[in-house]
């Protein structure tokens, strides 16, 4: 890290500070031992060219996992200079400024070019379930076999430039006015050697698509159509040149904010401002896409049956030369907007004793151009419904058994790819909050605040990229708007230190009172909050249509929560206030339909100080946490079970219990803590 600051003043009324800073850090595995299979003599062949000699990882379910992972390392440099230039004038305070960075980020994927094995039971089994995985490892018989062709690195360039000028008006003694305009270019990243590719679904031509080489739509041909139908390169076919997504060049941000003191007594003051800031999004978004996606990354999978395994030594024999699998993408939007808030606040702050003072507010938020992952090529679920009809292995008019997600890329809108993610822009918040606070400053050994929030935070999207926030309809959002994951209505906490006077009067007067009590600290945070909201309750695997489907809701599930019949881990809701969505439909059910239970959380400090002169000192310590061991329970099953049994199962908690833990806590936040200190200062 290096820092340089140069200031100069022009006269008494002008003063400019130039800065240049210079970051950088790094992380590198390495791989310890002999890993290769050369020296371990295991001769299993790969599907791509030779490009890693080390033995592929291995999954043996019930057993252990083995060989060697993937190196991963990762540089970063950052060069930033800074200008800021401040000129007093009468009642005004002018700022200008500007602050540029020049990034590079340096990483590779980790892509597993060795490859990687799965062992589960299914060539040991003798019925519909059992096998050992650990039998089929040495039979040499894998369930499961996926390589990367390369291990992708790529050289990130990229950056931004801001330009500010604001203005702190005094226009009274007793009021201020500041206002100001802030002007944002995050530069989209490049790369050295033209790494970068992307989805763009507006070249996509579907007479194009490859057409799919077995029934069910899990293969497409390799040797007719264009398996890169819609995916641009950056500085080959990239409508963006060398990068894959277009700069948003409309970043201003204008902030006003203003502070009065209606009396002019230094008691009271009213607060308000608005602004409109920017938040220049992670590099990683589009960095990703090259790790996965073809043709900067291919890669192989294989999915081995109990008449059909992938063999150990070759798990590419058998797989006709003429097909590939389908494969997922991931992709940023266009237009990518920069992700934007406006906030807003009004407060008045009182001093109502001599060491007391009182803040009451409000504060709102307004988000927008927030990140969201959609699945653009998702299909509805009465579109798989529609052509899984008659296909085998599909279709549960044949055998029952059947699933018509087996069929889903048969639906999808864009033909000879599976999953396509992408990172979109087009998520919104909302935030409203009355906020209180009391601050005392110390008085006769006592300091403390207590503070207390009544909230609402609203999304349609919690996160940028957790499959959980996949809509359930890529064309709907607004069947995804609820409260936040991250949502408490209210928080109340206080904070406070006590410390027992050594000298006073009254009964610390006592000069035996004094020794036995002078030098006692306590110390304590209290936090009371309004449990978070449960994302959402999912549908288990046999879920037709997106991932993370929502069923049903036909009541209150806060109402009528059962008992657990067996005595055991309590339940969180009723689970009975749920049913799996009919087949080919969505479900009702909201994307937040519980909240956790609230936390109740005390933290203590008891300290004693003993001073036996200005240089020794003694104190003894005892820290509590939960000190009033309230059980806080904080995770639940989530997740419906499969429609198989569910006609059984939803008939009473009694039957439900036995084929899932839905609805059950899991976990609690820790139990009541102790820890004893001393220490000693000479």
């Amino acid at each position: 890290m290096l820092a340089i600051i140069l200031t100069n003043s022009f006269g008494s009324n002008i003063v400019n500070e130039a800065s240049f800073n210079f970051s950088s850090n790094a992380i590198a595995t390495t791989l310890e031992g002999k890993w290769s299979r050369k020296d371990l003599n295991i001769p299993n062949k790969e599907v791509f060219a030779e490009n890693n000699s080390n033995l592929p990882p291995t999954l043996i379910i019930g057993a252990l996992a083995l060989g060697a992972g993937q190196l991963y390392s990762i540089h970063y440099k950052n060069y930033n200079p800074k200008d800021n230039l401040t000129i007093v004038h009468r009642a005004h305070t002018f700022k200008f400024g500007a602050d540029i960075s020049f990034e590079q980020k340096n990483e590779n994927a980790a892509n597993e070019t060795q490859g990687r094995f799965t062992f589960n039971g299914t060539q040991t089994r003798t019925g519909a379930s059992g096998g050992i995985g650990f039998a089929d490892f040495l039979l040499g018989r894998a369930s499961a076999y996926s390589e990367a062709e390369r291990d992708v690195t790529e050289h990130l360039r990229f950056g931004r430039t801001e330009f500010y000028g604001q203005d702190t008006w005094k226009i009274r003694p007793n009021f201020q006015l500041d206002y100001g305009l802030r002007y944002s270019l995050y530069r989209q990243p490049t790369d050295t050697n033209n790494v970068l590719s992307a989805f763009l679904p507006e070249l996509y031509n579907p007479a194009n698509a490859p057409p799919f080489a077995n029934a069910i739509g899990s293969a497409i041909s390799s040797t007719v159509g264009n398996p890169l139908n819609g995916i641009v390169i950056a500085g080959k076919n990239s409508p963006f040149g060398r990068r894959v997504q277009k700069p948003d060049k409309n970043d201003f941000g204008p902030r006003i904010g203003f502070a009065w003191d209606p009396h002019n007594d230094g008691k009271t003051v009213l607060r308000g401002g608005y602004g409109i800031y920017y938040d220049q999004a992670l590099i990683g978004i589009v960095e990703q896409n090259s790790f996965t996606n073809p043709p900067i990354n291919n890669s192989a999978s294989f999915t081995g049956t109990a008449s059909s395994p992938i063999p150990y030594t070759n798990p590419a024999a058998g797989t006709p030369p003429s097909t590939l699998s389908v494969k997922a993408l991931i992709t940023t939007s266009n237009p990518f907007f920069t992700p934007m808030i406006q906030q807003w606040n009004l407060t008045v702050q009182r001093q109502l004793t001599k060491d007391g003072v009182l803040e009451v507010g409000y504060l709102g938020s307004a988000g927008n151009h927030l990140i969201r992952p959609v699945d653009i090529n998702a299909p509805t679920p009465q579109e798989v419904l529609a052509v899984a009809r008659g296909v085998v292995g599909c279709d549960p008019a044949l055998v029952a058994s059947n699933n018509p997600a087996t069929c889903i890329n048969l639906a999808r809108p864009y033909k000879g790819f599976g999953t396509i993610t992408d990172r979109q822009t087009t998520a919104t918040s909302r935030y409203h909050a009355l906020i209180s606070s009391f601050r005392l400053r110390e008085t006769h050994g006592l300091s403390g605040q207590i503070s207390y929030t009544w909230s609402k935070n609203l999304t349609d999207a919690t996160n940028d990229r957790d499959a959980i926030d996949l809509p359930q309809l890529r064309t709907n959002f607004h069947l995804e708007r609820a409260v936040s994951r991250l949502d408490r209505t209210h928080v109340f906490g206080a904070s406070y230190v006590y410390e027992v006077p050594t000298s006073g009067t009254g009964f610390l007067g006592n000069r035996a009172v004094r020794h036995l009590l002078g030098g006692f600290e306590i110390v304590g945070i209290t936090s009371i909050a309004s449990g978070l909201a449960l994302n959402r309750v999912v549908e288990g695997t046999t879920a037709v249509g997106p991932r993370g489907s929502r069923p049903n809701i036909l009541s209150d599930p806060t109402q009528n929560v059962p008992a657990n019949p067996t005595g055991g881990i309590p339940y969180a809701f009723n689970p009975l206030a749920f049913r799996p969505a009919p087949v080919g439909q969505i479900g009702s059910s909201p994307r937040s339909p519980f909240r956790f239970p609230k936390v109740f959380n005390t933290d203590l400090t008891v300290a004693r100080n003993l001073n036996f002169s200005e240089r020794y000192r003694l104190q003894l310590r005892a820290e509590f946490f939960n000190v009033f061991n309230h059980t806080q329970f904080n995770d639940v099953n989530q997740t419906i079970p499969d429609r198989l049994p569910t006609d059984i199962a939803f008939t009473s908690i009694n039957e439900l219990i036995k084929v899932s833990p839905f609805g059950q806590f899991f976990s609690t936040r820790r139990a009541r803590e102790i820890q004893l200190g001393v220490k000693f200062n000479f």
